[in-house]
């Protein structure tokens, strides 16, 4: 699971993509699996007008072990002032260098309402303007100075750690970067649950679904 506008109008060139399953660090380490097909929401145009999810499959399954495990999708929807945590290997300062050790941060998320407004509050800046609506296919998150998606982090994971385990709710879709105090905007994957399970062919694991 990933953002569209990581992967749209790449169709014939998807032998570019790989999957590396099972480390942290960019360097080394890990399973490398290439790509069967993409396929991304048919409604997406631009990562700001919503529907920025696609979804990638493997030539070869993944084999789980300690180092590489799946992750629950939501059954419920992410409400505004729950604990969020989101990870990738973007850059850790504008302009700056990508680590290469995976990095993480925790946050809250925001109601669409108080997203809107912080948005509409915030600088014009990147090509993302002042008008964009955030729609019910957006999950808002993180507006602490400082702290916040950024160049690179595109596509990855934004989870809320549940009593039996780790839950996707949400994938990095845009932002203002990086860290200005404006949140940053997620795919609410409680949105695109019966597209993803119709894309995967109802094949996801029990503790997944």
């Amino acid at each position: 699971l990933t953002a569209a506008h990581c992967v749209y109008g790449r169709d014939a060139n998807i032998d570019l993509f790989t999957v590396v399953a099972g480390s942290v660090l960019l360097s080394q380490g890990g399973d490398v699996h290439e790509i069967a097909k993409i396929t991304y929401h048919k409604k997406y145009i631009a990562a700001f007008k919503g529907y920025d999810v696609a979804i990638l499959k493997l030539k070869t399954p993944i084999t789980f072990d300690e180092t590489k495990q799946p992750i629950a999708l939501p059954k419920e929807d992410t409400m505004g002032g729950e604990t969020v945590e989101v990870s990738g290997w973007g850059q850790t300062t504008p302009f700056g260098q990508i680590p290469d050790h995976l990095q993480k941060m925790m946050g809250i998320s925001y109601e669409s309402r108080i997203c809107q407004k912080f948005l509409n509050q915030g600088p014009i800046k990147n090509n993302i303007s002042r008008q964009n609506d955030i729609t019910e296919t957006m999950l808002c998150a993180f507006r602490k100075l400082g702290i916040g998606v950024c160049m690179g982090d595109s596509g990855g994971p934004l989870i809320v750690r549940e009593p039996d385990g780790p839950v996707v709710v949400g994938v990095v879709s845009f932002g203002i970067p990086c860290g200005t105090g404006v949140p940053d905007v997620y795919a609410r994957v409680y949105h695109f649950l019966d597209w993803i399970h119709k894309n995967t062919d109802n094949v996801l694991l029990n503790n997944s679904e």
